[in-house]
């Protein structure tokens, strides 16, 4: 008997190295898949690769962060192929509209300005953080993430969303992306796992 196949899509900036506990813990039990997108500049163009790379007819398939996006979009263009859903800390809307989009533009812009000048090493010391929980910056793990995000990067549109596949969001206390928010206005009755780390 084959087992099942799950993909897992890291988010921006992320690869692979976002996976391997899970990979270890699951792999007697599942087949996972870790799609390479990060050469790609569009969400559609990520969930067809996605979709042209993953053998499996049917798959469960996890997105964490922009994965979540590339996961949404995957359900929209093939929701046959997807049996179950989970967003993991996963935003959902694009930039807002007016002097909130604004601020966010420049705030990428700044970002950006200050990976150019620095390094992305640099930048994400100053990106990061609002992703992880305070008690994890001083550690190993926050010099992993540095350590990916300098990696990668060597080498909003709303979704129309059919709905047809079992889903879960899970997000930490801290996340400001709020998946949950999005899972309670589209599949109430959703289950929900909100976690503290």
């Amino acid at each position: 008997m084959s087992k099942e196949t799950l993909v897992l899509l890291p988010g921006l900036l992320c690869d692979d190295a976002v996976w391997v506990h899970q990979r270890q813990s699951m792999g007697q039990r599942v087949d996972t898949v870790v799609p390479n997108y990060a050469e790609l500049g569009s969400i559609e163009g990520m969930a067809r690769k996605v979709l042209a790379e993953v053998t499996a007819p049917v798959f469960s398939l996890a997105g964490h962060s922009m994965g979540g996006r590339v996961a949404l979009e995957v359900v929209r263009l093939a929701p046959q192929r997807v049996r179950r859903l989970a967003l993991l800390d996963t935003g959902y809307e694009p930039i807002a509209a007016g002097e909130a989009g604004a601020q966010e533009r420049e705030k990428r812009m700044r970002l950006l300005q200050h990976a150019k000048a620095h390094g992305m090493r640099e930048m994400g010391k100053l990106w990061a953080p609002g992703m992880v929980h305070p008690e994890r910056l001083e550690s190993p793990l926050f010099n992993e993430i540095l350590d990916m995000i300098e990696r990668r990067s060597n080498s909003k549109r709303k979704l129309m969303l059919c709905w047809v596949v079992p889903m879960r969001a899970r997000c930490c206390a801290n996340c400001t992306a709020q998946p949950h928010l999005f899972v309670a206005a589209k599949m109430p009755g959703a289950p929900m796992r909100d976690t503290r780390r």
